[in-house]
């Protein structure tokens, strides 16, 4: 898995009953907002597992990991860019800025037992360090259409409730990202204590992850 501006803008297409072909100017929304999501980081504080002398991390899993880096102004001047827009108006600042603020307020990173690796260097004796602790195949989850959709609404002082065709639009964005997203951690990333004689992985965390 990982995200692609031409695929997040046929979503939105699709949800949004737009015509056929997906139009160049959708094509290049999908990639500055893809573009800009990709260079967000990861990071869990809490990484579990079970170790045992000089084993691989068995079970190596993280839940609730937050994603940073982001920021709305960056994201909107990508879409310019890439739509083709003359400059970056009102409403698109408010549309990328409450889509960031939405995905670091909301989005949560999960990997599943068996998503992170590594090798204990513990004995029976004495603990050791996990090394090239790793992770692939994490997943972002927590966004809501109709929360991201209230969000632009009132961010770009639209009048009266938010319309259906925002929420629709929203939707395409946030089901996309949790669909389609993979985080992952190189090795080196996830680090941790082993404890002498085996047991539950201890002090794991993650830092610097990637979404794909």
């Amino acid at each position: 898995m990982s995200l692609t501006g031409s695929d997040l803008a046929d979503s939105i297409r699709i949800d949004m009953n737009f015509p056929t072909p997906t139009s160049t100017q959708l094509i290049g929304w999908g990639k500055g907002v893809v573009q800009h999501i990709q260079t967000g980081q990861v990071d869990h504080a809490l990484v579990t597992g079970d170790t045992a002398p000089g084993a691989p991390l068995a079970n190596g899993a993280a839940i609730g990991g937050i994603i940073s880096g982001l920021d709305g102004a960056s994201m909107a001047s990508l879409v310019q860019t890439e739509a083709g827009y003359p400059n970056v108006s009102s409403e698109l600042s408010a549309f990328c800025q409450e889509i960031v603020n939405h995905i670091q307020s909301s989005g949560l990173v999960n990997f599943d037992p068996g998503q992170i690796t590594g090798q204990c260097t513990s004995t029976p004796l004495s603990p050791g360090p996990l090394t090239n602790g790793a992770g692939t195949g994490g997943i972002i989850t927590g966004l809501d259409g109709n929360t991201l959709a209230g969000a632009i609404h009132g961010s770009a002082g639209y009048p009266g409730s938010t319309s259906p065709e925002l929420v629709t639009f929203c939707t395409a964005i946030v089901n996309y990202v949790m669909d389609n997203a993979e985080i992952e951690y190189t090795p080196g990333s996830v680090v941790g204590t082993c404890p002498a004689g085996g047991g539950p992985l201890q002090g794991g965390a993650a830092t610097g992850g990637t979404i794909l």
